[in-house]
């Protein structure tokens, strides 16, 4: 099975790089743009069906529990 985990910081933690990309779309007049946030995206495949396993893995590794929140998805294929 593959699975789509992505991590991202919570809505109330500061996002540097996200507002320093937000500055750059302004300077560039992209100004309709509001809010960027940055994240990452891991595909891990698996064994089998294991999202329980991918779960703890996305919380015990992949993330910061404190500051991040994630979501899994499952892919075909």
């Amino acid at each position: 099975m593959k699975y789509k985990v992505t991590v991202f910081l919570k809505e109330n933690v500061f996002d540097p790089q996200g507002n320093s990309i937000l500055r750059v779309l302004h300077n560039l007049g992209y100004n309709d743009v509001t809010n960027l946030r940055v994240g990452k995206v891991f595909f891990i495949e698996t064994n089998g069906n294991s999202k329980e396993l991918i779960d703890k893995i996305a919380y015990e590794i992949l993330s910061n529990p404190v500051i991040e929140k994630y979501t899994i998805e499952e892919l075909n294929g």
